[in-house]
């Protein structure tokens, strides 16, 4: 029922929902769900962009889950050794240690800690580069908030809550 009075309804263009509408839903309700399911689970986000940084710690906060940052592999290594985390996602081109290696090395500290790779090349030899450094997954930049949920529904241990 419409609030506007009938001379202004009856002007107003009529609105129908789209595809665009239910993609916008749809995601809504992933994101609730997964914060539901997934409360507590930390991520380490490894990026030297701080816009890359910037969005996808919005995305991880968000889905109602905590995140630190680090800029290269070796404040990944220091972080890692610190703390617990669920899941790290890992930028593969970065000054002073880059993920490749990070990656090899976290195997040392965590060998069944999910590392997912993230590059801006979305190439067969990448992918392979990716999981021959110990990654379990790899995403080609840049990563939007559907498959960033996607891979912590996948790859997390938390259980699922509904």
């Amino acid at each position: 029922m419409s609030m506007k009075p009938p001379s202004l309804a009856s002007r107003a263009p009529q609105s129908t929902p789209d595809a665009d509408d239910d993609s916008a839903l749809e995601q809504v309700s992933l994101v609730q769900r997964l914060a539901a399911r997934h409360r507590g689970a930390r991520i380490l986000i490894v990026e030297n962009d701080v816009y890359g940084q910037e969005i996808l710690a919005e995305y991880v906060h968000i889905a109602g889950l905590a995140a630190d940052l680090a800029g290269d592999g070796v404040e990944a290594l220091e972080r890692a050794a610190r703390a617990h985390y669920d899941l790290i996602l890992m930028d593969v081109q970065m000054p002073e240690m880059d993920g490749y290696e990070a990656t090899r090395q976290l195997r040392k500290l965590a060998p069944a800690l999910p590392i997912i790779g993230q590059t801006a090349h979305a190439l067969k030899e990448e992918r392979e580069k990716c999981l021959a450094a110990g990654m379990v997954a790899y995403v080609a930049k840049p990563l939007e908030l559907k498959t960033l949920l996607n891979l912590v529904k996948q790859h997390t241990g938390h259980p699922a809550g509904s």
